[in-house]
């Protein structure tokens, strides 16, 4: 089981390795202790839902507006 404390300490800029190893028990501790979870720079990580597919959770972050809620010029 993944400790609350790393929990709140995760960033998707410098993910553990066990993340990148096998991500479902993160996103697991993720729904459980904080199911919508503040990033650096103001962004929100979408809480993983067993309804979500990898398609939809996919676009979120391929938006960048649906994660950061900031607006990224372009040019």
């Amino acid at each position: 089981m993944i400790a609350r404390d790393a929990v709140r300490e995760f960033q998707l800029t410098r993910v553990p390795q066990d993340f990148l190893d096998d991500p479902y028990p993160w996103y697991a501790a993720l729904r459980e202790h904080d199911p919508v979870h503040a990033l650096e720079g103001g962004g929100r990580c979408p809480r993983a839902s067993p309804s979500a597919t990898g398609e939809s959770v996919s676009g979120a972050f391929a938006n960048c507006r649906c994660v950061s809620g900031r607006k990224i010029g372009h040019g």
